[in-house]
């Protein structure tokens, strides 16, 4: 059903993280992202009220990678000292996922770097001629990404 609020496509998923620095060259160096934008010390009432907080400080970084980005988000106020430790099942955004050309080349890269994964990586059976490989990281904040090889079956 079209309408005139028809979806044009994804235009960012957010991510709150520590050290918005260290997470920028965290998406640089292992995913090819490109800082797009940096807003710093926003502190603005509305924006606070948009994200049903009382009151909220924070910088910002949109990292583009090519027609999508990711929003990060370093708070100042108000600061949130959990953790993630919730499991692949509960409701809720679970994990990221980046289309990789070779997972087992970006695994080996980033294991030796000290990326940690859930496993080596896993060719899909059934996934056609050429499997879909898979592998599963965290960012340095526990941010589940997906590393997917599309196979002949996702083209």
């Amino acid at each position: 059903m079209a309408s005139d609020s028809a979806t044009v496509g994804l235009h960012h998923t957010a991510i709150v993280v520590r050290d918005l620095e260290r997470s920028i060259a965290f998406y640089e160096r292992f995913f090819g992202g490109s800082v797009e934008t940096v807003l710093r010390d926003v502190d603005d009432p509305n924006i606070a009220e948009l994200h049903q907080l009382a009151d909220a400080r924070f910088t910002l970084a949109f990292v583009r990678f090519g027609l999508t980005r990711l929003e990060l988000f370093q708070f100042e106020r108000p600061r949130d000292g959990r953790t993630l430790a919730d499991t692949a099942n509960d409701f809720g955004v679970r994990h990221i996922c980046f289309e990789i050309a070779d997972v087992h080349d970006a695994y080996a890269r980033m294991t030796s770097a000290g990326v940690p994964f859930t496993r080596p990586p896993y060719t899909v059976p059934g996934s056609g001629a050429r499997g879909t490989v898979l592998a599963f990281c965290t960012d340095p904040d526990g941010t589940r990404l997906e590393l997917l090889q599309p196979g002949s079956d996702l083209h």
